[in-house]
C-alpha cells in the first residue's frame, strides 16, 4: 500500500519488540500484556491507514478517469510497432492521470527492460522508482527519465499505460460527441 508504515504502527512494533525481548530475558509472562496490546495497536493502525490509502487512490483514480473517458475503461494496444506512430501518449493507469508524450524509441526500450519482469506484458507497465536503473544505460532520452522521475515525486509506483496519439484523440473526439448529444 505505498510501502509506509503509520507512526502509530511503527511505535507499536517497538513497544511489541521491547516487550517481547523483556518477557524473554526476564523469563516472565508478566509483558506478555504489553506484547498483545501493541500487537493489536499496531494491526488496527495500519489497518485503518491501508483503508485511508485505498480510499485516496480510489477517488484519484475517479478524478482521473473523468478527465480522460475512453482512455481507462478500453484495453491498450499490444503492440507498439502496430501503429505508424512515432511519438505516444504516456498515461499512468494506476491513478488515470496524464504524464505526457514520449518518443516510441523510448517507450521501446521501456518495453524491452521490463520483458522479464512478472506481470508486465507490452502495455499497463508496472514500474517503481527503483526501475529506472534498468534505463541507467540504455539509448532513451533525458527528458523521458526526467517525466518518470516527475511522476515519482507523486506516486509510490506507476502502471504506465501507452496509447498513439491518434488512438487518443479518437478517444476524446467520441466522446465529446457523445456528450454533445
Amino acid at each position: 500500500m505505498g510501502g509506509s508504515v503509520s507512526l502509530v504502527a511503527e511505535l507499536a512494533l517497538v513497544a511489541f519488540v521491547y516487550g517481547a525481548g523483556l518477557a524473554v530475558l526476564q523469563q516472565t509472562p508478566a509483558w506478555l500484556p504489553v506484547v498483545l496490546v501493541a500487537w493489536i495497536i499496531g494491526f488496527v493502525s495500519e489497518r485503518r491507514a491501508n483503508r485511508r490509502r485505498l480510499e485516496a487512490e480510489s477517488a484519484l483514480r475517479k478524478s482521473g478517469a473523468a478527465n480522460y473517458p475512453g482512455v481507462f475503461d478500453t484495453p491498450p494496444p499490444e503492440d507498439i510497432d502496430a501503429t505508424g506512430d512515432d511519438r505516444f501518449d504516456l498515461f499512468d493507469a494506476g491513478a488515470c492521470t496524464y504524464l505526457g508524450r514520449v518518443a516510441k524509441t523510448d517507450l521501446r526500450e521501456l518495453i524491452t527492460r521490463l520483458k522479464g519482469m512478472p506481470d508486465n506484458g507490452p502495455n499497463d507497465l508496472f514500474v517503481i522508482h527503483e526501475s529506472l536503473g534498468l534505463l541507467h544505460n540504455a539509448a532513451v532520452s533525458p527528458e523521458f527519465v526526467a517525466m518518470l522521475d516527475d511522476a515519482f515525486r507523486r506516486r509510490d509506483f506507476l502502471v504506465l499505460r501507452w496509447l498513439p496519439s491518434s488512438r487518443k484523440a479518437a478517444i476524446f473526439n467520441s466522446a465529446s460527441q457523445t456528450d454533445v448529444s
